[in-house]
């Protein structure tokens, strides 16, 4: 609290040079105390009619200037006020500490003399303080927190009038501080600290704070407190106000705006799946809160072109195997946006080979036809068609679509399986996906071994003994890889047989010696086309052999007879048979041109003889 002292000597009524000497020694003291610059306040005096010489306010050295301001100091002391005297309708004395708000406590009237009556008026509330005319204040109940008094002369009252000890303290500063920066939901310190009051110190004074803009300080107490967010929903401001309250009373407030700015969602569980199959269903979920109760909008992008917007707890098929990093937007209606993310593996699934259908059986060159449906989970697979047709052909496809799809191919089995005229050929299919995984599944075909053909047959239809037989025919076999041996019955005890070993068909030609007629002139020739799985062809064909008579050639007889009663042959008989037939036995009959004869036999082969010999001839 700062005292100033404004003092005035009651002047007589006496000579004007006399009475202005007086005001100039009352003046000096004012001077003396008007030194202390630093600590002065400003009061404000509005004079009414002052006539004559006493308009001049600076002869009297208060320092008044053109808007009637007197300087007064903290320190103490008199100041000689002087007035015309008052007259009804006299503007009043304004004492104000240049519009701060401040608390008179003590006002002394050292002198006062006459008739009439000061009276200090507090504005604006209007109460008023009377003074006797011994000086005596008397001051109403809540006469405080003003921003000026002022004192109304009554008429015939001295124009000189002496004040004493006019007492009151300033109010405080207020400085709420700011800006503040808060997110929703959190809380902030707001400080006071900057606040002050000439009279104490900021610690001292009592800090009243109003966070709900109700105009009511009745939210927070102290110099610091913490301004909370909870259930504000940013993006906004709030203007939050302070009132400072000094020991004397007095109060000043002031205004702070604290900015709430959004908070992002929070997703406080994320749910995914770590590893799936291609082509199954994943399913994923989430749990987001806001602090401000914001309507939130979830947003999932799975990775893989797909999106979906709305639901917490989506379902979705990843086609195709690779790792996925699927993003979850949670969204506010402010435009605040968490992100989480999660790794997803999807493995490669195999093709499903199913409803494979083969020809049941087909004969060695025909074909079979082979069909089969694929499912892969990974619908944009593509594939690649193996098929093992057992022979030995092994048969690359392109599938014809991607996931899922039906497959036809044929085949020609050139031959049987070897070695089994009904033997079963094993396919193997197999359909890969482009990530190498592989779907396989076994079949079999049915092949039937046919006979080879003979053709063009053409044999010599008739020779005479020892002559030559010429055959020749054309073979053939559905089965072109098949191989074939000939077997040829002459049918005198004669076969030959012939391997073909270059497959497919061909022609042959071979000849054969009749060294001998048959009793019957003829021989059934069998020929006989066997393939290497057992497969036989027979045709027959009847060669006539012609019998040829023998011939004698180079004979000689040579003998001598003895008549002595038998006659007797002696000597020897040489000669050559000629006969084709080398197979043929002769008897050489000897007719001894008298009835009688005899014979000697000559074996097959043996193309020339000599007998030796006695020979009786009777008589």
């Amino acid at each position: 609290m700062s005292l100033f002292t404004v003092t005035s000597k009651l002047l007589r009524n006496r000579q004007a040079k006399h009475r202005r000497q007086e005001l100039r020694r009352a003046v000096r003291t004012l001077t003396q105390i008007e030194s202390l610059e630093d600590r002065r306040l400003l009061a404000t005096m509005t004079f009414g009619n002052v006539p004559g010489s006493y308009n001049d306010y600076s002869e009297l050295g208060l320092g008044v200037d053109s808007a009637a301001h007197v300087l007064l100091a903290s320190s103490g002391g008199d100041v000689a006020l002087r007035v015309a005297k008052g007259t009804s309708g006299t503007p009043p004395w304004v004492f104000d500490a240049g519009g701060a708000a401040f608390t008179m406590s003590r006002l002394n009237v050292e002198s006062f003399s006459g008739a009439g009556s000061i009276e200090f008026t507090a504005i604006p509330s209007g109460s008023s303080v009377s003074v006797s005319s011994a000086g005596v204040v008397q001051f109403p109940a809540g006469f405080s927190s003003v921003t000026s008094v002022q004192i109304t002369m009554a008429a015939n009252v001295f124009p000189v009038v002496l004040i004493d000890d006019v007492e009151f303290s300033l109010a405080p500063n207020a400085d709420a501080g700011g800006s503040y920066t808060v997110l929703e939901g959190d809380s902030v310190t707001v400080s006071g600290i900057l606040s002050s009051d000439p009279d104490q110190s900021g610690s001292s004074l009592a800090y009243a704070w109003d966070f709900d803009s109700d105009g009511l300080f009745d939210d927070a107490t102290g110099i610091s407190p913490a301004f909370s967010a909870i259930a504000l929903d940013g993006p906004t401001s709030r203007m939050i106000g302070l009132k400072v309250t000094d020991s004397s009373g007095l109060s000043t407030t002031d205004t702070a705006v604290v900015a709430i700015g959004n908070k992002i969602p929070t997703i406080d569980q994320l749910s995914a799946p770590t590893e799936i199959p291609e082509g199954s269903i994943a399913l994923f979920s989430a749990i987001a809160s806001d602090v401000a109760a914001d309507d939130l909008q979830y947003t999932w992008n799975f990775g893989d072109g797909h999106t979906t917007v709305g639901t917490p707890i989506p379902s979705h098929v990843f086609v195709d195997n690779g790792t996925y990093t699927v993003t979850l937007h949670v969204s506010d209606d402010d435009g605040g946006i968490a992100v989480q993310t999660r790794q997803v593996a999807v493995n490669n699934l195999a093709p499903v080979i199913s409803g494979v259908s083969v020809t049941p059986a087909v004969d060695e060159g025909g074909t079979v036809s082979l069909s089969f449906t694929a499912i892969d989970s990974g619908v944009l697979d593509t594939f690649t068609i193996l098929v093992d047709w057992g022979d030995g052909t092994i048969n690359n496809y392109s599938a014809p679509g991607a996931g899922s799809f039906s497959f036809g191919a044929i085949h020609n089995y050139l031959d049987n399986v070897p070695g089994q005229p009904n033997g079963n050929y094993p396919i193997a299919i197999q359909v890969i996906d482009n990530d190498g995984a592989v779907g396989a599944v076994g079949a079999a075909a049915t092949v039937n071994n046919l006979a080879p053909q003979i053709s063009a047959l053409s044999i010599t239809p008739a020779i005479d003994e020892n002559g030559t037989v010429n055959l020749s025919f054309n073979g053939g076999d559905v089965g072109t890889l098949d191989t074939h041996t000939i077997h040829v019955d002459w049918g005198d005890g004669a076969t030959n047989t012939f391997p073909i070993n270059t497959p497919g068909g061909f022609s042959f030609g071979t000849i054969h010696t009749y060294l001998d007629d048959n009793a019957s002139d003829s021989y059934d020739v069998t020929l006989t086309l066997t393939d290497d799985d057992g497969g036989v062809a027979v045709e027959t064909r009847q060669v006539t052999v012609h019998n040829v008579a023998p011939v004698l050639d180079n004979f000689t007889f040579d003998a001598s007879i003895d008549t002595s009663g038998v006659a007797t042959i002696s000597g020897s008989i040489n000669g050559a048979i000629l006969d084709p037939g080398s197979l043929d036995t002769h008897m050489l009959i000897f007719d001894y041109g008298d009835g009688t004869s005899s014979q000697i036999p000559i074996v097959a082969g043996q193309a020339s003889f000599s007998v030796h010999g006695d020979c009786a001839i009777s008589g």
